[in-house]
C-alpha cells in the first residue's frame, strides 16, 4: 500500500511540473524575478514548517515496538491445540 501512495505522490509531482513552469513563468512577466523567488521560498519554508510541526508525521520515526518491548496483553491462555476444537480419535 505504501509503495502505490509513493506512486502517486511521483506521478502527481511528475504530471505537475510542466504546470509549475507555466504558472512561474506568468509570475515572473507579471510581479517579477526576484518577488517570484521570494514567494516559492515563503511557500516552501511554509511547507517544511507544516511537515515538521505535523504529529502524524513526527511520529513516523519513532520505533516499532516488537517482541518483549510490546506491553503482554492480557487474556486467557490458550493451547495451540485446542484453538483447532477436539480432536476425532480413532
Amino acid at each position: 500500500m505504501l509503495g502505490r501512495l509513493f506512486g502517486l505522490s511521483t506521478a502527481l509531482a511528475t504530471a505537475g511540473a510542466p504546470l509549475g513552469l507555466a504558472v512561474g513563468g506568468f509570475l515572473v512577466e507579471g510581479v517579477g524575478l526576484r518577488a517570484t523567488i521570494a514567494g516559492m521560498a515563503a511557500a516552501s519554508a511554509a511547507v517544511a514548517l507544516w511537515m515538521w510541526l505535523d504529529p502524524a508525521l513526527r511520529g513516523m520515526d519513532a520505533p516499532a515496538r516488537v517482541g518483549a518491548d510490546r506491553p503482554r496483553e492480557e487474556g486467557p491462555v490458550v493451547a495451540a491445540d485446542s484453538a483447532r476444537g477436539p480432536r476425532e480419535e480413532d
